[in-house]
Order: C-alpha cells, then structure tokens, then sequence
C-alpha cells in the first residue's frame, strides 16, 4: 500500500474512533481491560474497526479486529450470527483475491473453521443461532466451491445428513437427493435404504420425495444390479428374517426378472407373515406383499398359489390395481383359460384406461388363441381382420400389418358371397371359451 492509501485508512479508523470518543462510548486507550470479560468500549473499538473495514472490501484490515470480536465478543452487538456469516464472507472474498492455489486454499479452510465453530460457540454464550442452517450452508458452500475443496466433498455430504436428521420435514428434496447420490457415489447401498424407507415413511405424500426414490431404485438397478444383489444377499445371511431386508430384495428380484429367487422371498416373508413375524406385518404391507406374490406366483405358472394371493388381497379390502388384474389375465391365458384371460385384462383397463399392458395384451391374446386353435375355413380366417383391428386399436400398426397376411385372400373372398372388399362384415371366432367377434372391414391381400 503507498503512502497515500495508508494516509487515507488511518484516517477512516481514526474517523470512527472519534466518532466513538465524541460519543463518550470509549476511553482513549485501545487497550482490553483487566479481568476475564471485555469490556463494551472494547468491544464496540473493536467491533467498529472491523465493520469499518469490511463493508469498505479492505479484508486483510477488517481481519484481526473481527477475530478479535469473534474471540472475545461473539455475538456482539445484537447477540445474533451475523459477526460469523461476515467471517466466512471475509475468508472467501480473501480466497478469491489469492495470489496462489495454496493461499486461496488456505482462506477457504479457514472460512470452514467458522463454519464448524459458528454454532457451539454462539450457543455457549447464548446467542441466537439456527444450527439446521449453518450446517446446510457449510455443504452449499464446499460444493460451490469443489474445484478448490475437491477434498472436502465428502463433508458437504456429512452436513447435508447431519441437517436432514436435525429436521427431516424442513429438508428440501434438492438436499435429500444430493444426501441419497453422496451415499451412491460411495455404494453405500446400506445408507441408501436406511435414507429412503426413512424419508417415505416421513414425507411419502410428496410427489418430489416420490420422485428421489424412484429415481434412485432405478440408477441402482440400471447401474449396480450385481452389487446390490450381493450385498441384500449378505444383509439376509447375517439376519435371515429381517423383514425390511426380505421386502427390499423382494423387489430387487422383482425388478431384475429373477423369477426364482422372487418366488423364494416370497414364500419366506409368507412364511414370517403367519408366524413368528405377524406384528409386524401391518395391513398395509400384508397387501403390498399379497400384490408381489400375485405377480412372483404368476411369473412361476403356480396357478392355485396366485389365485389365492388374490382372493387374500380382496379379502384385505384392498383396492385391486390395474396391474393385478392385468397378472391374473396372464395367469388365465398360461392356463388357457382364454376368455377368463380377456375379462380381466379389460377388468385392468376398466381400472386404468391407458394400462398401456392390458391393451396390449388383449391383441395378442387373440393370436394365442387361433394358434392353439387353429383355422378351418375361409370364414374363419376372417379373425385376422379382427386381430388386425385389435392391434390398430392398441396403438401397434406394425402388429398389425403383419398379421393381415393371414387373412383371406383375393380368391377367398371372391368363393365368399357375403365378402365386398372395403365393405363391412361380421366376423365371429371362438377358442377355449374365448369369442373374438365384430364387425371388420373386408381388406384385399393375404
């Protein structure tokens, strides 16, 4: 600093001391007064030096008097944070102004020592603190500054815990799922569970926590299937009868199609379900359980099994979903039972108009149906014209197309009096209690 600059400093500090001194605040000397506690002149010397400063950017100035302050006189003037929040603004403006890496590093870690002081040390004197908020602040202010505290970005993760478990309801989602992504980067598959089934429990009405958690079942299974296997695979080992762990692998089987391991799960949670573990199976999750074993029991072909997984979920008053409806239409068509097949697929779509499945399903349980069967005429044939409308309606023109080159062709139709091509017909075909009737346009070809 030149000579001027210095001349002009001294008389902004020696202005608000003046200012102090004509006040009568102050005595002339700077000096601390004996005993353990400062006195207010002290305090208000200091207090005003540091303030003077600061708000006018000369942070290396404002530096000793406010350390002094927060030494000293924490909470001074308005037993309030605000001599803290200034500290970690000075430490990041002087980290910003750095002449090298190193410099800039070490300004930052000090603005992280306040960050962790902040609190115990207001709280001990009484000052007015939110430690839900300090601790936020200190992982937003590592992650806004990664590239310098690369190293540090685990403790971001840390606070960003430490504040959900201080009030998990005042937790923004945002800060949840970065909580939930630090615990995946890391594969602590553990936490991750521990940290959802916590936060359904406590905020499941909120479609953004809906969201975090199904995104993340999801990245787990699309990105660890094998990890995550393994370690619910060790975590039943070592507690064969935890019931979380048991409904959580349940559903990791579910969704990675292992149909055998799912079907194994399900007959031991059943199993826990009416014996040693029955209170703790409430309602709520005797039906979720009921809806999974529907659908294990189905995907196995135990026909009387899922039947009866779905007589105990009616019998739970429970509301029957579009899906269940749609897995016992697949149940009845593996039996082939096909016209019990259909009701419930329409029975799915009755629940859930776009169940886009059961649409789907509904078409191509008409083509298992005359492949079992077979055709014996030329009339017959017509059922292709009804498949065909059948899958334009499912939204599945190409299916479609496809099977038009079954139907009856240009010479069948001519031997047929009651066949106009482009005009209108009734069609009607039965199979296995299935009757596939309707009217249908005459199309040329096949």
């Amino acid at each position: 600093m030149n000579a001027q600059g210095l001349f002009y400093r001294t008389m902004r500090n020696s202005a608000a001391l003046l200012i102090l001194l004509m006040a009568g605040l102050v005595q002339p000397a700077l000096a601390q007064t004996n005993g353990d506690e400062p006195s207010d002149q002290d305090k208000a010397i200091h207090y005003s030096l540091y303030y003077e400063n600061f708000k006018n950017g000369n942070y290396s100035d404002a530096l000793p008097d406010l350390q002094w302050i927060l030494q000293h006189a924490p909470g001074y003037p308005n037993n309030s944070d605000r001599n803290f929040e200034r500290a970690v603004d000075l430490y990041d403006s002087l980290a910003v102004r750095a002449d090298s890496p190193e410099q800039k590093r070490a300004w930052l870690d000090s603005a992280l020592v306040i960050f962790d002081t902040a609190v115990p040390r207001l709280e001990a004197v009484g000052a007015e603190i939110d430690a839900f908020i300090w601790t936020r602040d200190k992982g937003r202010f590592i992650q806004g500054r990664r590239d310098a505290l690369a190293d540090r970005e685990n403790e971001a993760f840390d606070a960003y815990r430490a504040m959900y478990e201080m009030d998990p309801m005042r937790t923004d989602p945002y800060y949840i799922g970065l909580l939930v992504n630090g615990q995946l980067r890391d594969r602590d598959f553990g936490g991750v569970f521990d940290t959802l089934d916590d936060i359904i429990e406590k905020r499941g009405e909120d479609p953004k926590i809906t969201e975090i958690v199904d995104r993340t079942k999801k990245y787990i299974l699309d990105n660890f299937p094998e990890e995550l296997e393994e370690w619910l695979y060790d975590q039943i080992q070592d507690d064969p009868n935890n019931v979380t762990l048991l409904l959580q692998a349940l559903q990791v089987y579910t969704d990675l199609d292992k149909e055998d391991e799912a079907l194994e799960t399900v007959q031991t949670l059943l199993g826990l379900a009416n014996g040693e573990a029955a209170d703790q199976f409430d309602d709520e999750l005797l039906t979720s359980l009921y809806r999974q074993a529907l659908a294990a029991y189905v995907a196995a072909g135990e026909t009387e099994e899922a039947r009866d997984a779905f007589q105990k979920l009616q019998g739970l008053g429970a509301e029957i979903k579009a899906q269940d409806y749609y897995n016992l239409g697949t149940l009845e068509q593996n039996a082939e039972n096909y016209g019990t097949a259909r009701t419930y697929f329409r029975q799915a779509l009755n629940v859930d108009p776009n169940y886009t499945r059961a649409k789907q399903a509904i078409p191509n349980l008409y083509v298992t149906a005359v492949v079992s069967c077979g055709v014996s005429d030329r009339e017959s044939k017509a059922v292709y014209w009804l498949i065909a409308d059948a899958f334009s309606a499912a939204g599945m023109g190409s299916q479609a197309s496809t099977y038009l080159q079954y139907a009856p062709n240009a010479e069948d139709i001519f031997y047929t009096d009651k066949w106009t091509v482009g005009g209108s017909t009734q069609a009607s075909y039965s199979c296995r209690g299935l009757t596939i009737s309707g009217t249908t346009t005459v199309r040329a070809g096949g």
